[in-house]
């Protein structure tokens, strides 16, 4: 039995969608904020809402890589949309975290 396709999604999985949903379940159900870098441990945020934005980006980004490894596990999608969707997650948790950081620091009138 060739065990070669099923190195790539496991190691996916183990090192990328776990850590990713445990860090985003961690932020924004357990409220450990100074998971978030620059964040101070005893430090509450202004808006509560701007870790939970981020830990829910984690979360959702997670799930992705997920299904898109058990995807490309069971041969329901390639190599390239594996890559892409990865990418794309990572660029989710990115451009979420910017949009959090600038709608959440604005100074209220």
């Amino acid at each position: 039995m060739n065990q070669q396709p099923f190195i790539g999604p496991l190691i996916l999985i183990l090192l990328g969608a776990i850590p990713l949903i445990a860090f985003g379940y961690a932020i924004a159900v357990k409220k450990k904020y100074h998971l978030i870098v620059g964040w101070k441990e005893g430090d509450k945020p202004k808006h509560p809402e701007l870790p939970n934005t981020i830990g829910r980006s984690l979360i959702y980004a997670g799930l992705a890589v997920l299904f898109a490894a058990v995807g490309s596990y069971l041969g329901l999608i390639s190599d390239a949309w594996l890559v892409a969707i990865c990418v794309a997650a990572g660029l989710y948790v990115v451009v979420r975290s910017v949009y959090a950081g600038v709608r959440f620091s604005k100074k209220s009138s």
